[in-house]
């Protein structure tokens, strides 16, 4: 290479890398807004959408909030923009009143990241301002590139789904100053750390919560989709609405024994819950509790709830039996509807329960069978919504050794017994006589019919009357 040449390389190199230096400097902003409502003039317009680390002072109404949403990928109205700020440190600026609405007509309030400020952005990142003392509804609903949040010294309230569909934060951190919060191995917790505020939707996979805790937030794991196993402990009495929404790989859990209301949603879309055991001392299924829990084959409801709100089991594809205790007065709308392979379904009230025309809508009820204790056929045939099953049977429900459990479920009738299983398992049954009256692979439902009397069923005795 002659030096002309060589010397004309250097040239356009040396270029490219101030061109290259330039840039960055440009992507990388410090500002500070001295009027609020001014920020949109202190950026030229080509350097709005191309800004990716941005550091701001001063103060800040809706109108700078509503530029920094715009500058982050989502403008006011919910839609897309081009903007590039992935980066936002806001420690030394302050939220100030006046301005237009920056999301929808949602207007600032003095000191607080408010509802759904930066939903949806791009950000990766962000410092909250040191002076917030509340973080306010879906303030960073998905924030899908977020990592992580430091929760400032000030802050004394955080309102639902704050984080929700967050689903990169691996960590929250919180101020040693912060008098209201802390932060546990990067759980979001109350001071004492007897209320599980937030949990890391990408943190880790199984988790076992504090023996401290006694409340568990609402939506404190929701869109949790990675979770797998979660271990609550006795001390927990309480568990928020929507509380393990849309935790896919949840396959089993155990409710505490003094937990007394499942609420709404708190297991909707659990789509890989196969089991779960609630405690005899819940009174309450709320509205969409199991909605979308297609993995369930059987649910066994204990005694002393009183309600089974809309649309509880809604979706539970899987859902094959349920037993209703005589405790279950009202059955919501839509409760079960859509649960296509039930076939079993075992109600222990001699009352019916009040429940609506369409609680089990597309239940096929030409097949689902509807166990009903003994003498009570006419009630329940004579009763609205139960009236619509086409078979309705007497059982004996107080039998000896009827057997509901992860495996296998054995139920007996006044013409035998129900037997159903979640795997091919050989069935055997003897009489007192220690004669064998049947023996067969058993893989799904299964009437056998026995004539009256006692019987020892793969190691339990069940009662024929």
């Amino acid at each position: 290479m002659n030096k002309k040449l060589l010397f004309r390389t250097l040239l356009v190199v040396m270029a490219l890398l101030s061109q290259l230096n330039l840039w960055a400097q440009e992507t990388k902003v410090t500002l500070n807004v001295e009027t609020a409502g001014t920020l949109s003039s202190l950026i030229a317009g080509g350097q709005k959408n191309e800004i990716v680390d941005l550091t701001l002072t001063g103060d800040l109404n809706g109108d700078d909030i509503r530029f920094i949403r715009e500058m982050a990928g989502m403008d006011a109205a919910g839609d897309k923009t081009e903007g590039a700020l992935t980066k936002l440190n806001l420690a030394d600026a302050n939220i100030v009143a006046g301005g237009a609405g920056y999301h929808f007509e949602t207007i600032t309030t003095p000191n607080v990241i408010g509802s759904y400020m930066f939903f949806q952005t791009n950000l990766s990142s962000i410092v909250l301002p040191n002076s917030i003392t509340g973080i306010g509804e879906g303030a960073m609903y998905g924030c899908a590139n977020l990592t992580s949040v430091t929760i400032p010294s000030d802050v004394n309230n955080i309102e639902k789904n704050a984080f929700t569909d967050c689903i990169n934060i691996r960590e929250f951190k919180v101020s040693n100053e912060n008098e209201t919060y802390s932060s546990l191995e990067g759980v979001l917790f109350d001071k004492d750390t007897t209320v599980l505020v937030a949990y890391p939707n990408a943190k880790s996979d199984t988790y076992s919560i504090p023996n401290s805790v006694i409340e568990i937030k609402e939506s404190a794991f929701e869109s949790c989709a990675s979770l797998i196993d979660i271990i609550i402990p006795n001390s927990v009495t309480k568990i928020g609405d929507n509380a393990f929404k849309g935790c896919a790989c949840l396959a089993s859990i155990i409710i505490p024994n003094g937990v007394t209301k499942i609420g709404s949603s708190v297991f909707t879309n659990c789509i890989g819950l196969e089991n779960i055991v609630i405690p005899n001392g819940v009174t309450t299924i709320g509205s969409y509790a199991f909605r979308g829990c297609v993995s369930l084959e059987s649910i066994t409801i204990p005694n002393g709830v009183a309600s089974i709100g809309s649309s509880a089991f809604r979706g539970c594809t899987g859902l094959k039996s349920i037993t209703i205790p005589e405790s279950v007065t009202t059955i919501g709308s839509y409760a079960f509807r859509d649960c296509t392979e039930l076939t079993g379904v075992y109600c222990k009230s001699e009352t019916p329960s009040t429940i609506n025309a369409n609680s089990f809508e597309k239940v096929d009820k030409d097949i689902c069978k509807l166990y009903v204790p003994m003498g009570s056929m006419a009630d329940y045939a004579a009763a609205s919504g139960w009236s619509d099953f086409l078979n309705i049977i007497e059982k004996d429900f107080t039998s000896i050794g009827s057997v509901n459990n992860n495996n296998i479920s054995i139920q007996s009738t006044s013409n035998g017994i129900v037997i159903e299983t979640k795997e091919a398992t050989t069935i055997s049954i003897f009489n007192m006589s220690a004669q064998k009256v049947y023996q067969s692979v058993v893989n799904g439902y299964e009437e056998i019919s026995l004539v009256k009397g006692v019987y020892i069923v793969n190691g339990n005795k069940v009662i024929v009357k």
